[in-house]
């Protein structure tokens, strides 16, 4: 996990106790991070393409509508 984390351009968590975790774990990554809490309704609107070569996105978690 660590070699995967150091090799992520930003690595966002959900929640500060989670992204503390991984900052101690891996401090390289203490300042590419970000915190986005759940519990919003997302706004409707039409998706643009992005302006670069397609991402890697990597997700660690599970899709459930709890913590």
């Amino acid at each position: 996990m660590a070699k995967t984390l150091r090799t992520a351009q930003w690595i966002t968590c959900v929640s500060t106790a989670v992204q503390r975790h991984w900052s101690k774990q891996v401090p390289e990554v203490s300042g590419s991070s970000s915190v986005v809490y759940n519990g919003f309704k997302p706004v409707a609107r039409p998706i643009a393409s992005l302006p670069m070569e397609s991402p890697v996105l990597l997700y660690l978690g599970r899709l459930a509508p709890e913590k």
